[in-house]
């Protein structure tokens, strides 16, 4: 059975748009006060970064948000700051390792054999571009059942 690289569900709301394309819902985090950091993307505002509180102000059909520092205007989405961007990379890359992990396995088996150094985990943090992205081939072997020729791969720090 064909897995896919998300599981449908879950925490972050996984929606399959086909074409291996997904759709996530990833909540950025509020601060103490229940506020959450926003950027200005005017390149000339100066100081950019302030915080709002959600649900106050425009709460329906909001097309244009405002900087309060410069009056730029652009679409709510535009004003997420690199660290909201970063965060929501992240929490779609662990998502990501788990489908990886269970492609893996379908492919491989339960048990890979990576060299000394590795696992399914870090396999899949390589093919996510995360950790060591160097993978050596450790040595050579032969399936005596398949007649097929294979490689154990060592992953290289």
């Amino acid at each position: 059975m064909k897995k896919g690289l998300f599981k449908e569900g879950g925490p972050l709301g996984v929606k399959n748009l086909g074409n291996d394309q997904y759709r996530l819902s990833i909540t950025i985090p509020k601060d103490q006060d229940g506020r959450i950091a926003r950027e200005c993307p005017n390149s000339e505002c100066s100081p950019a970064y302030f915080k709002v509180t959600p649900g106050t102000g425009i709460t329906d059909g909001q097309e244009s948000a405002f900087c309060p520092y410069c009056r730029h205007a652009a679409e709510p989405t535009d004003f997420t700051t690199q660290e909201q961007i970063r965060y929501a990379q992240d929490m779609a890359i662990r998502e990501a390792h788990g489908g990886i992990d269970e492609m893996v396995k379908d492919a491989l088996g339960d048990t890979v054999a990576l060299g000394a150094a590795g696992d399914i985990r870090q396999l899949a943090a390589i093919l996510c571009g995360r950790g060591p992205r160097r993978l050596s081939r450790a040595r050579g072997a032969d399936c005596r059942h398949a007649g097929q020729q294979t490689s154990v791969l060592r992953i290289n720090p």
